[in-house]
C-alpha cells in the first residue's frame, strides 16, 4: 500500500504531517503516549486512495478477461483480499464487474484495520513502520456500502484469523482471484500459504507492494513470500504477466498442475 503520487493541497499536507507525527509518538512506546496515538491513527483516513483506482479497474478487468477465457466461459468463487484499508481494491474491482454476467465473485478481505504490525521495522530491510496504512473500519464499511458491495470483511491479525475455522465460517471454495495487499514479508506468506487449498484452477494474483522499496531487486517482501510458496508447492505454476497498474505491482497468472 504505497500512495500515489500526487501535490498536496494544504489541507492534505496538514493531514499527512499530521499523521507522521501521531506515527513517531505511537513508535515512541511510551505508555501514556503511545496508546493515545494509535487510537487517534484509527480514526484517520487517507485523504487519497492508496491504489490508483482507474488503473487498477483496467487492470481487473484484464485479468476477469483472461479467467473466463481460461475456465471455459464463466468464472465463480471468491475474490480474497489481503489488506483492505479503506476500501479502494474492492472499489476499483466492483467497477471493473459493471455490466459482466459472466463473473460471480464473493468479496471477502482481511485487515486488522490497525496497521502494520510491531515488528514491521525487523522485515524487510526495515523500510516499514509499526501502524503504517491503519485504518477505520467503520469508515471503510460505510464506503464500501456506498458503492453497493456487499463484502464480508475478516478482521484481526492474519495470524489469528487466517485457519481453518475461517475457512469453515466463509465456506471458503475456489478464489480465482486474489489480491495481497499485506506489505510485509510474514503477512504475505501467510495470506499465500491460506490460499493454497483455494487455487484450484486457472487464477490471478495481484501483489501491490511487489517492487515497493526495491524489495523484489532484494529478494524480499511479496516476492519473497510468492518464491518460498512456490517452492513449496511446485504444481502451482506462472502461466500470464499482465501489465501493472503502478510501479511497485505485479499481477500474474498461474495454474496448477
Amino acid at each position: 500500500m504505497v500512495e500515489t503520487t500526487a501535490r498536496r493541497s494544504p489541507k492534505q499536507a496538514a493531514f499527512w504531517y499530521g499523521g507522521k507525527a501521531l506515527h513517531a509518538i505511537y513508535r515512541s512506546k511510551v505508555p501514556a503516549l503511545s496508546p493515545w496515538a494509535r487510537s487517534k491513527l484509527s480514526g484517520r483516513s487517507y485523504a487519497r486512495d492508496l491504489v490508483p483506482v482507474p488503473e487498477l479497474t483496467d487492470t481487473f478487468g484484464a485479468a476477469l478477461d483472461w479467467l473466463v477465457a481460461a475456465r471455459s466461459g464463466r468464472v465463480e468463487g471468491a475474490y480474497l483480499e489481503f489488506g483492505v484499508c479503506t476500501g479502494s481494491s474492492m472499489i476499483a474491482l466492483h467497477d471493473a464487474l459493471a455490466g459482466r454476467d459472466d463473473v460471480a465473485l464473493d468479496f471477502i478481505g482481511f485487515d486488522s484495520f490497525e496497521g502494520l504490525p510491531d515488528d514491521a521495522p525487523e522485515q524487510d530491510d526495515g523500510v516499514w513502520k509499526a501502524g503504517s496504512f491503519m485504518s477505520d473500519r467503520d469508515r471503510t464499511e460505510r464506503r464500501l456500502q456506498g458503492h453497493g458491495i456487499d463484502a464480508s470483511l475478516v478482521v484481526g491479525w492474519f495470524s489469528d484469523t487466517l485457519n481453518d475455522d475461517t475457512r469453515s465460517a466463509l465456506g471458503l471454495g475456489p478464489a480465482p482471484l486474489i489480491m495481497v495487499d499485506c506489505d510485509i514479508y510474514s503477512a504475505a506468506a501467510e495470506a499465500l500459504a491460506f490460499c493454497v487449498p483455494h487455487i484450484t484452477g486457472p487464477t490471478v494474483i495481484v501483489f501491490d507492494d511487489w517492487h515497493s522499496c526495491g524489495l523484489a531487486e532484494k529478494g524480499l517482501g511479496e516476492a519473497k513470500a510468492w518464491r518460498e510458496l512456490t517452492e513449496q508447492h511446485p504444481s502451482i505454476v506462472e502461466v500470464e504477466e499482465f501489465p501493472p497498474y503502478n510501479p511497485n505491482s505485479r499481477i500474474i497468472g498461474v495454474a496448477t498442475r
